[in-house]
């Protein structure tokens, strides 16, 4: 079932986003609420879960811990993707794990502090849970250095060991959303803004995928801010090209709920007729 653009962001952008009492879960396929437990019963069915998030509401990561927990409840082998640390910091983020090292640590070694900036309370329920049951946690995000290669470069002239071969570029549906983006921000070098979504969009894809690759894990929970993937698109888009069909379900916030959405890669006729709604 093709996402229809108009429609989700009706959805998703018609209010802010308002918390502080109970979340309610909206199944879009269906176009009704769900309870807590019918969620994971849908999720029990993915390879891939992405948990969107605001990154400074505490609520989002509230549940984004109630899911992961629930999901380890019913399936112990998984591992949790952070967009909020960068890969070069893995073997860090894995001495933490393995108790070789304690949080503080972990966070200074990490560079958390200078590289995210958020507040660390919001994650520590995630991580502090990762090490109590030695559950692997991926540095999934790019590092700050390849972006700024990026910036004076351009994405065309990279060539990164945290990129895949071939970069993923946005649809017409999910560019117009960037670009869309680009006025709230500012911005007026449109090239360059693209050229960093793209970086973060399939570099985090890779991340993911080097995971999955090794046959280890049967789902792989990944905490990122929602834009990353909005609509199936971007991360998920990315993964699918890098990786073939898998199973995929987003979970994005919206008012006083969280949006369930299947992944699914849309032919250029559906582009099109999404295009004319």
């Amino acid at each position: 079932m093709a996402v229809k653009f108009k429609q989700l962001l009706l959805i998703l952008l018609i209010a802010p986003v308002v918390w502080g009492k109970e979340l309610k879960i909206y199944y879009y396929p269906s176009k009704e609420y769900i309870s807590f437990n019918k969620l994971i019963d849908i999720l029990m069915k993915a390879d891939v879960i992405y948990i969107g998030e605001i990154h400074t509401y505490k609520e989002i990561h509230e549940f984004q811990l109630k899911v992961i927990k629930a999901i380890y409840e019913r399936e112990p082998y998984i591992a949790i993707a952070m967009e909020m640390f960068q890969a070069p910091f893995q073997k860090y983020l894995d001495q933490y794990i393995e108790c070789e090292i304690d949080e503080e640590k972990m966070l200074e070694l990490t560079e958390y502090k200078k590289r995210w900036k958020y507040n660390p309370d919001f994650y520590r329920g995630i991580w502090r849970f990762a090490k109590e049951n030695e559950i692997t946690v991926i540095a999934m995000n790019i590092p700050t250095e390849l972006i700024q290669e990026i910036r004076k470069k351009g994405l065309e002239n990279i060539n990164s060991e945290y990129l895949p071969s071939v970069i993923t570029k946005p649809d017409e549906v999910y560019k117009r959303l960037l670009i869309k983006a680009l006025e709230s921000h500012k911005v007026k070098n449109i090239k360059s803004f693209l050229d960093i979504q793209m970086a973060w969009d399939n570099g985090m894809a890779y991340s993911i995928y080097r995971y999955l690759w090794t046959g280890e894990y049967e789902k792989i929970i990944v905490i990122v801010g929602f834009g990353h993937i909005y609509m199936g698109r971007g991360i998920p888009t990315a993964l699918y090209n890098i990786a073939g069909p898998l199973i995929q379900y987003v979970l994005i916030p919206s008012k006083d709920k969280m949006v369930v959405i299947p992944v699914r890669i849309p032919s250029e006729e559906e582009e099109e007729e999404e295009e004319l709604l």
